[in-house]
């Protein structure tokens, strides 16, 4: 029975060990930057297509640079470990948790570019929030606390708790962005979130270096 916990233990202290990198902390914070120094830019909100094109080369990039510092810096030092039946069953529920998301985001975008018709109640309830002005404010607030709750329950399912501070600055520089025109607020945040990843990375390379096979 000790040996099982033992297990259990070591198992749960090996999945851990992969977000001390600080490689994930730098991601999202540099995922804040990108968006950030997007709106900062003159002219880059004002077509919608030139938006796009350099939210997927700046995002994009910072995936490659993710994935490279993944293989090239985390794996050389701890290797790769193949989790039990728990780990696959958070796995397969954060999935379910993002695919819906992401069809609920897709949706909103149809509704919002009129691609399809909304319910009528609800045209009704937003020409109401129109007439009242609330809009301006309910808009960017929904916005911050989506971005807030599911970045949380991801960081939750994924027992990687420093998302959840991330989360709060993400969600709280979206609302400042969209409601008060301050994007230099994202980049900020960003470079907050940011900076416990870099001192954790500076760690993990020097607590793990690599063993070299003679």
């Amino acid at each position: 029975m000790s040996e099982l916990v033992d297990l259990k233990e070591l198992e749960r202290r090996a999945y851990r060990s992969t977000f001390q990198d600080g490689l994930w902390d730098l991601y999202l914070g540099a995922l804040m930057v990108c968006l950030g120094f997007l709106g900062i830019l003159p002219g880059m909100r004002d077509e919608t297509w030139v938006w796009l094109l350099g939210y997927t080369l700046l995002v994009g990039g910072v995936l490659v640079l993710f994935v490279i510092g993944k293989k090239y810096i985390t794996v050389p030092r701890l290797g790769t470990v193949k989790f039990g039946a728990k780990r696959k069953r958070r796995k397969t529920i954060l999935v379910i948790i993002l695919s819906l998301t992401v069809l609920l985001n897709i949706l909103i975008l149809l509704l919002t570019m009129r691609v399809i018709e909304a319910p009528a109640w609800l045209q009704m309830a937003g020409d109401e929030m129109i007439q009242k002005d609330v809009m301006d404010l309910f808009v960017p607030l929904f916005a911050g606390l989506w971005v807030t709750v599911v970045m949380c329950v991801i960081a939750y399912f994924l027992e990687y708790y420093r998302g959840i501070y991330i989360a709060v600055l993400f969600g709280l520089g979206i609302f400042i962005d969209m409601a008060f025109g301050l994007p230099v607020v994202l980049v900020v945040f960003g470079i907050l979130a940011a900076i416990p990843g870099l001192i954790l990375l500076i760690r993990f390379i020097n607590q793990y270096p690599v063993q070299t096979v003679r």
